[in-house]
């Protein structure tokens, strides 16, 4: 058994944001700001390598095909250091050239290739060959939303107009599932957790974001979401797989932030949040850096003439460790296809207070896939016998980390899965006839 060591409990009185200084700008992907690549950014993922790849919305760029030259999107690859070393224009599905036309979004996968929206088309490209590994076509013809990914690589997708229902598509790309979302205009991101079991559905018209959760993958999602992030106009997010923190932007001047009835808000446009989803609030802002063409000046949003401005589809996407991001916008250069930002201070800002305890609480283990340890946090409101066991998806016990008397605290616990398989694995926290149970994926 593990030592379970006591950790900082939240006071209770709320702290501001926590300050974006935490997080630097370091530049502008790619550095070379007249490099081709760089404009109307509406997609952004970090490959197996640590690549980030983009695409736009535009086909501004020419495939020459024999003596044809076809207007295409490409997949741009660009290193950490932003020089732009790969491009992909076109793929072969069925021995046929498919060229890669109007760019909608993207994301990595669960093995760090590349999920690409073109239209009603989402492919997936092997990051290290360019090559296309599979094909799915939205039934319906519609263009799709950028998807999100969980832990087992299930892929979760939208459309742009309120015609069909978000589907989830298997590490295969066959559907096994659907979830009858109804929308309220136009979407272009959905994000969902890795343990997949809550989606995040988000359109500028919601003026908030939708949260749908279930408690097991055989529940139906439910009819009525929980409304999250009031006052966001929000077109782009991300679950940050490291963190478990969902990321989104909170408006634009086409879609304008603060406008969620009965909710007085003060939401900055062309700026990225993070979100706590288990606390349930914000936690951390970002700006767009102050560089020429900026939408920033020493911290101040600069005016625009009404529906000038770009918007913030692209992104964001996150390095493996989770302490690098991507931030991109639509729109021309010399603003870059995305800022590259990094965090400098992984240190909780929270204080401690080790009187305020007043729930028993099971948190969701950090990191979330992991691979080979795990850290799981537990909350204790009464003192007496304890237990913290790991279970297989039979329910077959793997390990006790805990079974001991505790005092009331907070609490965590290492547990190192090293000898164990890959897989899904449960862990449940018991004390004073209460029980809760999580899931964690383990990913060698």
């Amino acid at each position: 058994m593990r030592k379970a060591t006591a950790l900082i409990i939240a006071a209770l009185f709320l702290l501001p944001l926590v300050s974006s200084a935490q997080w630097e700008f370091e530049h502008g992907m790619p550095v070379d700001s007249t490099h081709t690549a760089n404009t109307f950014t509406h997609g952004l993922a970090v490959d197996g390598d640590g690549n980030l790849w983009s695409h736009s919305f535009f086909n501004w760029w020419s495939l020459i095909v024999e003596e044809d030259t076809i207007a295409v999107c490409p997949l741009w690859v660009i290193n950490p250091e932003g020089e732009v070393i790969d491009s992909v224009k076109y793929v072969m599905l069925a021995d046929t050239l498919q060229p890669l036309q109007t760019g909608r979004g993207m994301r990595a996968d669960h093995e760090g290739n590349i999920l690409a929206v073109y239209g009603s088309h989402l492919y997936r490209i092997n990051y290290q060959t360019g090559e296309l590994m599979d094909f799915y076509q939205q039934p319906e013809g519609l263009a799709m939303t950028t998807p999100a990914v969980d832990a087992l690589g299930n892929i979760y997708i939208g459309t742009v107009l309120a015609e069909a229902p978000v589907r989830i598509l298997n590490a295969d790309f066959e559907t096994i599932d659907e979830a009858a979302i109804p929308q309220t205009g136009v979407s272009r991101t959905i994000s969902a957790t890795q343990d997949g079991l809550t989606i995040f559905y988000f359109a500028p018209g919601e003026n908030a974001g939708l949260k749908y959760t279930r408690e097991t993958e055989f529940d139906p999602w439910p009819e009525v979401p929980d409304t999250i992030l009031h006052g966001m106009s929000i077109r782009a997010s991300k679950v940050n797989r490291v963190t478990g923190n969902l990321w989104v932007d909170a408006g634009d001047d086409r879609e304008p932030a603060n406008q969620y009835e009965g909710v007085e808000t003060d939401w900055l446009h062309y700026a990225w949040y993070e979100y706590d989803i288990e606390a349930d609030e914000v936690i951390t802002e970002i700006k767009w850096y102050n560089l020429e063409n900026s939408f920033y000046s020493a911290g101040v949003r600069v005016p625009r003439e009404e529906g000038s401005g770009p918007e913030p589809r692209g992104g964001p996407a996150f390095s493996h460790d989770g302490m690098t991001g991507y931030f991109g916008q639509i729109w021309l250069s010399p603003v870059p296809l995305a800022q590259k930002w990094t965090f400098t201070d992984p240190v909780s800002v929270r204080p401690t207070d080790p009187t305020v305890a007043d729930d028993f609480m099971l948190h969701q283990n950090y990191p979330n896939p992991f691979n080979p340890a795990t850290e799981i946090k537990f909350t204790l409101i009464e003192a007496g016998k304890t237990t913290l066991t790991v279970y297989d998806v039979l329910g077959r016990e793997v390990e006790t980390l805990v079974n001991e008397n505790m005092q009331p605290g907070s609490y965590t616990v290492t547990f190192d899965a090293s000898h164990l398989p890959s897989g899904t694995y449960l862990y449940a926290l018991e004390s004073q006839g209460q029980r809760i149970v999580k899931k964690m994926v383990f990913l060698k």
